[in-house]
């Protein structure tokens, strides 16, 4: 069941550069994107799709933090705080960092809104 939604996802995405995106990156071969695309093999599809989940998330904010002013979020702090105890693996630290973020997620908010905003310019323009 998993194959064939990975399959599906691939389909959508065919087109888009996802297969550039992995072959460029030096992730997969040029002969195994194709399998990685059709979900025929699970393993890589999943590695695949998680990829470029993770390629696209990290544009997006990119393009957050040219349009926002960053020196608004104070929650910054507390991701480099975070990222800084699950570097040091100390689990306790990291709860605290991760309720403290949850507790202000003014980024989370933010991050959303822009996806919105911005899907909904796409859609216009087709």
């Amino acid at each position: 069941m998993a194959k064939v939604a990975l399959g599906c996802i691939g389909k959508f995405i065919k087109g888009s550069g996802a297969d550039h995106i992995l072959t460029e990156s030096l992730v997969f071969g040029v002969n195994v994107v194709e399998s990685v695309l059709t979900g025929r093999n699970y393993a890589r599809s999943l590695k695949g799709m998680q990829l470029l989940k993770e390629a696209l998330v990290r544009l997006q904010l990119e393009a957050i933090k040219s349009e926002q002013n960053q020196a608004s979020y104070r929650d910054l702090e507390t991701v480099k705080a975070l990222q800084g105890a699950v570097q040091s693996q100390d689990r306790a630290e990291s709860h605290t960092q991760v309720a403290k973020f949850m507790a202000s997620n003014t980024i989370i908010q933010d991050f959303h809104a822009f996806v919105s905003r911005n899907c909904q310019v796409l859609v216009r323009l087709h």
